[in-house]
C-alpha cells in the first residue's frame, strides 16, 4: 500500500515541475514549432517554423522570408546555434521578423519546454524566443 502511494506522490511532483533552466529537458524531434514571440515582440504575421533533427543536429525551417537550416549543439539544456544557413530571396515587410528570428537563434544559451511552449534564454536567462508545438 506505501509503494503505490509513493509511486504516485513521485509522479505527481515529477509532474507538476516546470522545465527550467539548469534543468534536464529533451527536445522533441520532428515536431514543428511556430514562433509566436521573439525578442519581447509578439509575432503578428509571416511566423517562423522550425524543427529539430536531432539525429543531424540540426533546426530547419521557415525563418518568415527564407528556409534555413542551423547545426547545433546541445547539452542537458543548454544549447548554442551555429550560423544558419539560409536562401537568398528579400520579401518586403518580412524582413524584420526573419532577422530577429536569426538574433534570438544566435544569442541562446539554453531552451526550457513547459506546456508545449519551447523558448530559448540567453546568457541571463532573458527569454529570447517563445514557440509552440503544432
Amino acid at each position: 500500500m506505501i509503494r503505490p502511494v509513493l509511486i504516485a506522490i513521485g509522479l505527481l511532483f515529477f509532474f507538476s515541475c516546470g522545465n527550467r533552466p539548469g534543468k534536464q529537458v529533451y527536445l522533441a524531434p520532428e515536431e514543428k514549432m511556430t514562433v509566436i514571440e521573439v525578442l519581447d515582440r509578439t509575432v503578428q504575421r509571416d511566423h517562423p517554423k522550425f524543427q529539430f533533427n536531432v539525429k543531424e543536429n540540426k533546426a530547419f525551417g521557415f525563418a518568415g522570408c527564407n528556409t534555413f537550416s542551423a547545426p547545433y549543439t546541445l547539452s542537458g539544456n543548454t544549447i548554442k546555434f551555429n550560423y544558419p544557413i539560409a536562401t537568398e530571396m528579400w520579401c518586403e515587410g518580412k524582413m524584420d521578423n526573419e532577422k530577429d528570428f536569426f538574433s534570438a537563434l544566435a544569442s541562446a544559451r539554453s531552451f526550457s519546454v513547459k506546456d508545449r511552449i519551447f523558448m530559448l534564454y540567453d546568457d541571463e536567462n532573458n527569454i529570447l524566443l517563445k514557440a509552440t508545438y503544432e
